[in-house]
């Protein structure tokens, strides 16, 4: 028995609209909304009135409850964290977590992709790409984006932003490019840069059918050339030539089976399409320019936020956005239209679809505060390089913990006495006991909030680093600890969760996992340990 995917929401952050609706396992679009995005308000309000959007998209959809969220936003951006960090078209938007705000905001898993990386994947699962292997997407609008799809698997890179196709270079030391190089094909043939060029030619002096057009658009452009307009039709064929060069540079790189062309500039049709294929036809090298078709996107004006659901679904297949191979998805189920419909859920008494939503919440939990874990890198290096300087001049790391938190302090003596991966001489570190016996004797004498605080007392010199693992950060015991630390002139580190409690006061290095919850903030812990554990490793086999 197939089982369809579950719904998912789809939203979509323009720099002038906004875009939801609820995608289906077929790539359709159920509550299509739309409403300007008035960036200039800053994130917070914008994303309020995006996931109202997604709200009522989800309600006109009248579907069975979203499994997830995918959001389309253009980069840079961090995948893995939900994390928009600097869009240009975006001003002011810097490391906006998006993906835990939408996660919180409809209590699902959420995904962030690159607008035209899920554009790639739309046409090439539901759109003009279904059935090959390897296809090249270009966005073509007020910049050019694009996505690569290699051996039906999508590329984005080492740092997953990969598939800037607009800024392959086509005239080097040409016009300035957004991005600050000079000579890339967005700086030609970008619906900014159409417009730009015709409005400077005007203001040289240039005569043309455009001087009646107070401020010439890309589309006004194009159209004064299929007037026969000169000035028009140098600054389109111009625009032909730059897109038709680089296309040409990535199917001899590529060697793709087919190249999508999407974006407002592409409405233009057979007047943009046709001398590109021309080009590609005439310049590639033979057997890739006889395997490569030019042609349009089929998706319209939905296609990122068809993509964004994509991206959702493949979220759900594996836990991962990265996943894109359509082999990797759930067998197919046949439809009246021949398509493919993707499969995953299981099926309940009843027969309906539906998804194991306790461990999927328990994973996505994980996942999140692991994603969070990107903005903390060089925080934990930091300490990893306290520790080194500490056994460097000889002193003594101290580790402490309660419950599973003992635990935790346990696992990192264990890792620097003994070793992580490589042969090494043991590094000097204790973690203080919590032996009923010795626990019980100092808790008689003193109190239980004392049984940390007796033995830094007693141990911790100017030199020494004390660490503390604690998930609430109030345990009186841990916060007593450390302050006897900083009396005792030892350096003191925490790792906490949420806002790091009243033991944050008594830390000099805070390490907080991103999350609130116990068991996350366990698992962000071992995950801190390890990594520190990784560059103590290192430096002590050198």
């Amino acid at each position: 028995m197939e089982h369809v995917l579950p719904p998912v929401l789809s939203l979509d952050i323009g720099g002038t609209k906004l875009a939801a609706g609820v995608v289906t396992g077929d790539g359709l679009i159920h509550g299509w909304q739309v409403t300007p995005t008035r960036r200039e308000e800053g994130p917070r309000p914008v994303l309020a009135r995006l996931f109202d959007l997604g709200r009522k998209a989800i309600a006109e959809a009248g579907l069975p409850e979203v499994a997830a969220v995918g959001i389309s936003c253009g980069g840079p951006l961090d995948t893995a964290t939900g994390v928009l960090e600097c869009p240009p078209h975006l001003p002011g938007w810097i490391d906006v977590p998006v993906g835990a705000m939408a996660a919180e905001a409809f209590g699902v898993p959420s995904v962030l992709e690159n607008d035209a990386t899920a554009a790639a994947l739309g046409e090439f699962r539901y759109g003009a790409g279904r059935g090959t292997s390897t296809m090249l997407y270009l966005t073509i609008s007020t910049g050019v984006g694009g996505g690569s799809v290699i051996g039906g698997r999508l590329h984005r890179g080492a740092a997953g932003n990969g598939g800037e196709l607009g800024h392959v270079m086509v005239r080097p030391g040409g016009r300035k490019c957004s991005c600050g190089r000079l000579g890339c094909l967005e700086a030609y043939a970008s619906g900014t840069s159409i417009a730009e060029r015709a409005r400077e030619a005007l203001a040289a002096g240039r005569p043309s059918a455009l001087s009646a057009v107070e401020l010439p658009t890309a589309e006004d452009v194009y159209r004064a050339a299929e007037s026969g307009d000169p000035l028009a039709s140098e600054i389109w064929d111009e625009t032909t030539w730059a897109l038709g060069s680089a296309i040409t540079d990535l199917v001899n790189a590529f060697e793709p089976e087919l190249v999508v062309l999407g974006g407002g500039v592409t409405r233009s049709g057979a007047r943009l399409l046709d001398p590109v294929a021309a080009a590609v036809a005439r310049d590639a090298m033979p057997p890739a320019a006889r395997s490569a078709r030019i042609e349009l996107a089929q998706l319209g004006a939905g296609v990122c936020v068809v993509g964004a659901g994509a991206v959702a679904h493949d979220l759900l297949v594996s836990g991962s956005p990265l996943m894109s191979d359509q082999s990797a998805l759930p067998s197919p189920a046949s439809r009246p239209d021949g398509r493919a419909g993707e499969t995953v859920s299981p099926r309940d008494t009843n027969g309906e679809a539906v998804l194991p939503s306790m461990l999927a919440e328990h994973v996505e939990g994980h996942l999140a505060a692991a994603r969070g874990m990107a903005a903390l890198l060089p925080a934990v290096e930091a300490t990893a390089d306290l520790f080194i300087e500490a056994f460097a001049r000889g002193g003594t790391l101290y580790t402490m913990g309660n419950g599973g938190s003992a635990a935790d302090a346990q696992h990192l003596t264990g890792e620097l006495i003994g070793h992580y991966k490589r042969d090494r001489r043991p590094l000097p570190t204790v973690t203080l006991t919590t032996d009923a016996t010795v626990m019980t004797c100092i808790a008689n004498d003193y109190s239980y909030a004392d049984v940390f605080a007796r033995q830094v007392q007693a141990l911790a010199r100017p030199g020494d680093v004390v660490a503390a693992f604690t998930t609430s950060g109030d345990s009186p015991n841990v916060v007593s600890a450390l302050k006897t630390a900083q009396s005792n002139g030892a350096v003191t580190v925490l790792f906490g969760g949420g806002d790091g409690g009243a033991a944050a006061k008594h830390a000099d290095h805070v390490l907080l996992a991103p999350s609130s919850e116990t068991p996350r903030i366990q698992e962000i812990h071992t995950l801190m340990l390890h990594m520190i554990s990784e560059k103590v490793d290192a430096w002590a086999a050198a």
